[in-house]
């Protein structure tokens, strides 16, 4: 013991007393701030340099994926990819209004870098000058995230990811692609094998033929059927005003064609419009809608983009033709309607039932408008975006039925610029009966009824955000608020259409 330094017994004592000290950092993905968006990037170079690649994808507050990008790039380095990656994301979030947003990178030295901690390297001069004359425009912030909480950009950066996937966004190629390219069916919809009884998911053969000739001679033959059931829609919209109730008219809508469906398939009503039983079923209903059209990875498709609509107040009048005092749309009617039927075809250009088309696959290469399409590629149509293209629209972003005022454009893809319920053979089985019924039920709501928000709320505090699915639809139902004012109607009713209320046909159009 005598040849132990005399140092040895301080420093075990110090050893045995020392506490570690336990830094807690959190390395998972974190949502943005309310009224923000997020978008993370991320860079890669196999061999720095070499092979190199950039990706990105936006979230929002609530965090659905609203876009996600993956850009091949020449040989370069990382910390090349790292900056394009950003630069990339920040011109996309700009050029779309995903506005204000957090710009997060795992590249802890751009992150210095761009906070003037560190000098600027020659290298990405040029690209971070663009990101800081961009990021001058807007509130942009820019964060460091660990790589746990960046694994949705690393995979789109990665450069051995190969999409089988396009998506088509032009009228023209939109035509030829629904002429000549058949569905195929998504995975989601394959997990309890019911797709093969069903006519939107069977491969055209024998027994899809069958089926769409059952549709086609039987449900639309209920003319009686479905004015009875907009007279007990009508019906029930009073006995909610005379008792001051407010009015969801999103359920109650979704019990009226439920009602109306039932009564083609099984001459029965399935639901009780006065009563709140059976909202299960609705909720099943949407919920088998949502899983079904949610972006999937195993299907290759791509992230939505955000519906950011504008606060834009539109005011004008409508004067329905209507015989008698109170009296409720019927279809002979509606051909007198002109302004309604624009309204209805500016609203489903502006909120398509589905953002996409069911996906196409290529059987075999084909050229596609100079283009080569391979073999096995999944098509994508994207109806939002051909709604809204420029080239085309006049003002796209905002809603002006008057597009339609002199207009030919038809609904029944007689014209590929406007196609919510899409083309070909697997156009919607059911688009004819909706385009007879939704001018119904709404112009008999309207020449019904006068309608205001619940505490005299305006148009513009109404919560346009909207959810991705098999159908889009709103977060909130629009007409959640909504009640009944007066029932008194003039033979001339004068309709103000406001932009809030616009936009809310495409409400029953989504059920």
């Amino acid at each position: 013991m005598s040849n132990i330094p005399s140092h040895w017994p301080n420093l075990v004592k110090f050893l045995e007393e020392y506490t570690s000290a336990i830094v807690t950092k959190i390395v998972l993905w974190r949502m943005p701030e309310t009224g923000y968006y997020k978008c993370n990037t991320d860079g890669v170079s196999k061999g720095n340099p070499g092979p190199s690649s950039s990706g990105f994808c936006v979230r929002d507050a609530l965090r659905n994926f609203l876009y996600a990008e993956s850009i091949r790039l020449p040989d370069g380095s990382n910390l090349l990819s790292e900056a394009k990656a950003l630069k990339a994301g920040l011109e996309l979030c700009i050029n779309r209004h995903f506005m204000p947003v957090v710009m997060e990178t795992d590249f802890l030295i751009m992150k210095n870098v761009l906070d003037n901690n560190w000098g600027m390297p020659w290298s990405i001069d040029m690209e971070l000058k663009s990101f800081n004359q961009s990021r001058s425009r807007g509130r942009v912030m820019v964060e460091h995230v660990y790589r746990e909480g960046n694994q949705v950009a690393d995979y789109f950066a990665n450069p051995d990811v190969h999409f089988a996937a396009v998506v088509i966004s032009s009228s023209t190629m939109a035509k030829q692609v629904l002429k000549y390219q058949d569905r195929f069916v998504p995975d989601a919809v394959q997990a309890h094998n019911h797709y093969k009884f069903s006519m939107a998911w069977l491969p055209v053969c024998p027994q899809w033929r069958t089926l769409r000739r059952i549709l086609n001679t039987s449900m639309y033959n209920m003319l009686d059927a479905n004015q009875q059931k907009v007279k007990e829609l009508i019906a029930y919209c009073a006995k909610c005003s005379q008792e001051g109730e407010a009015l969801e008219i999103v359920q109650v809508v979704f019990k009226t064609n439920l009602n109306l469906l039932s009564n083609t398939l099984f001459s029965k009503d399935l639901v009780d419009p006065f009563s709140n039983a059976k909202v299960e079923l609705k909720d099943v209903i949407c919920g088998i809608m949502t899983v079904e059209g949610k972006p999937n990875l195993v299907d290759f498709f791509p992230i939505l983009k955000k519906i950011d609509l504008q606060g834009i107040r539109h005011r004008t009048f409508i004067y329905f033709e209507i015989t008698e005092r109170g009296k409720s749309i019927e279809e002979v009617d509606v051909s007198r309607l002109p302004y309604l039927q624009c309204i209805i075809k500016e609203t489903l250009r502006m909120h398509p039932p589905s953002q996409f088309l069911g996906p196409r696959k290529v059987e075999r290469d084909v050229e596609l408008c100079g283009y080569i399409i391979p073999k096995g590629l999944q098509v994508l149509v994207n109806v939002w975006e051909i709604g809204r293209n420029s080239t085309f629209w006049k003002d796209p972003l905002v809603f002006k039925f008057e597009k339609f005022w002199n207009s030919n454009l038809d609904v029944r893809v007689k014209d590929f610029e406007l196609i919510p319920f899409g083309a070909g053979r697997r156009m919607c089985p059911v688009s004819s009966l909706a385009l007879r019924m939704v001018p119904v039920m709404l112009g008999s709501l309207l020449n019904s009824f006068n309608w205001k928000l619940e505490g005299d709320n305006g148009p513009a505090e109404l919560d346009m955000e909207e959810r991705f699915g098999l159908t889009l639809a709103k977060v909130h139902p629009l007409f959640r608020f909504f009640k009944i004012a007066d029932v008194r109607v003039r033979l001339q009713y004068r309709f103000q259409l406001i932009f809030g209320w616009a936009s809310s046909l495409s409400e029953v159009v989504y059920i």
